[in-house]
């Protein structure tokens, strides 16, 4: 169905969203996908790789153990290479070596290096004791430590009772944390005390605290980035017994349309191949706006609850030139589009041509109950035009002021970043890939703000996000 410019075509599998500003492509053959786009406002047309427009990662960990804190010392304040670092010479990884005067800090890094400008060039080391249950032994386990952008070291190496198990590069502007195998069959297994506590040391060095952007505006290193112990809350440390998540494959039950006045809406249903895991998404569009809205709403319909780790609104695979995004914020594409979810804990990641809209709800879910997930928005402007400069007080605003017309698929849920894999090393193999990753969900709560008054604080500039990644939902 199309009147004016509006509507919706269909040609077999595929789906065309027909606005007078764009058409939005998905296709329905193996789940929801998005195809490719055309911006009506610069003639362009943008393939986007065929990606899931829907993803979750559900909790399937027996157990997972957090890591509450560590004591930190630096080592050296200069580069040189890690095998002649003082601190390694002096054996700083051994279980037996005293850290009681070391600085207690929440993460591997001690509180405030953030405003030092030579903190690149310095080694630190980092210490903590985990007790590791004697129910593990037999089982999957891995240990997750690293951040995923800024406040992160761009090298670790990581020893296990005095014992070298792995190290970890994060060079891009999006990271992995690094995942160490300690289960059976792993060169780290032998040296795991199960049952018992355990000393984990960290050697780590090239701490980033700057941007590319900072470093272009500010070469001189006399600012820093404020408030590092709240935003972004960007480093993970823990332990996972068993596998951490699943990811289940949607399939397409259901494709409608409805029209209420110059507004469209295309409903699609999902379901897993079991039927225990439901999903509705909903796009929204109209004939004034040049903008795309995406609702997605999640069911758990099995007969026990289930948590959700990760959920992923969208990946987008494109050739044109990409902004890195972040919390709160779009990533613009090529100029002439932004994408984005219209919460200011939702992040929007672009890195190597991939776009990611991501929310970590960490949410358990009963049977027969449901999670809205955050509103997603792709808008278009002409080539060069004012596309990305009137995304906050546009795109942020239109969310707002459409709240009241949205019904229950609002969503009101705080989270944290799409991420990227870093290259983790367990002396024997290498990886730079993509990879779902586990999220351990923190007990803290933020502060529900609606998208109608921040698009205010961000028009005024003074918007910079203060709920830490990984909070459960509101």
């Amino acid at each position: 169905m199309e009147i004016d410019g509006l509507g919706v075509r269909r040609d077999g599998n595929r789906v065309e969203i027909v606005s007078p500003h764009f058409t939005y492509c998905v296709d329905i053959s193996s789940g929801l996908r998005a195809r490719y786009l055309r911006n009506a406002l610069s003639g362009h047309r943008i393939d986007l790789g065929g990606e899931p427009e829907l993803e979750i990662d559900l909790d399937t960990a027996q157990d997972r153990i957090g890591i509450t804190g560590w004591r930190v010392k630096c080592s050296h304040d200069g580069r040189c290479d890690a095998d002649r670092e003082p601190g390694y010479m002096e054996g700083l990884a051994r279980p037996e070596m005293h850290d009681e005067d070391w600085r207690g800090t929440v993460t591997v890094a001690p509180e405030g290096i953030h405003a030092d400008p030579e903190v690149e060039d310095k080694f630190y080391w980092a210490r903590t004791h985990v007790f590791i249950p004697s129910g593990a032994e037999g089982r999957p386990l891995s240990l997750h430590l690293g951040g995923l952008g800024l406040y992160d070291f761009s090298y670790m190496r990581v020893f296990v009772n005095g014992h070298e198990i792995g190290e970890r590069r994060a060079d891009g502007r999006w990271n992995e944390p690094g995942v160490f195998d300690l289960g059976e069959g792993s060169s780290a297994r032998s040296h795991v005390r199960f049952g018992q506590d355990n000393v984990i040391a960290v050697q780590g060095t090239g701490y980033r605290v700057r941007t590319e952007r900072m470093e272009d505006v500010d070469p001189r290193k006399t600012r820093h980035l404020p408030m590092k112990s709240q935003w972004p809350g960007q480093f993970e440390q823990f332990l996972v017994v068993g596998d951490p998540v699943s990811t289940p494959e949607f399939e397409v039950l259901n494709v409608r349309e409805r029209e209420e006045g110059d507004e469209m809406e295309l409903t699609v249903e999902l379901s897993s191949p079991d039927s225990t895991i439901g999903a509705e998404v909903k796009y929204r569009w109209n004939s004034s706006e040049p903008v795309l809205h995406r609702f997605s709403r999640i069911r758990n319909e099995g007969e026990d609850s289930v948590t959700v780790l990760n959920v992923r609104l969208g990946t987008y695979v494109t050739d044109v030139e990409i902004s890195d995004g972040e919390q709160g914020f779009p990533v613009y594409l090529g100029g002439e589009l932004f994408a984005a979810l219209a919460h200011p804990s939702g992040w929007a990641i672009g890195q190597h041509g991939i776009v990611r809209l991501c929310q970590y709800p960490g949410r358990e879910i009963e049977p027969g109950s449901s999670m809205d997930c955050m509103e997603a928005i792709i808008g278009f402007a002409p080539a060069g035009g004012r596309g990305s400069a009137s995304y906050p007080t546009f795109a942020v605003g239109v969310a707002g002021s459409r709240e009241a017309t949205r019904g229950s698929m609002q969503s009101t849920s705080p989270s944290g970043p799409a991420r990227f894999r870093s290259s983790t090393r367990a002396r024997s193999s290498s990886s730079t890939t993509w990879r779902r990753s586990s999220r351990v969900r923190k007990t803290r709560t933020a502060t529900s703000t609606t998208t109608s008054s921040i698009s205010g604080l961000i028009t005024a500039g003074t918007w910079r996000g203060s709920t830490p990644r990984g909070s459960p939902t509101a």
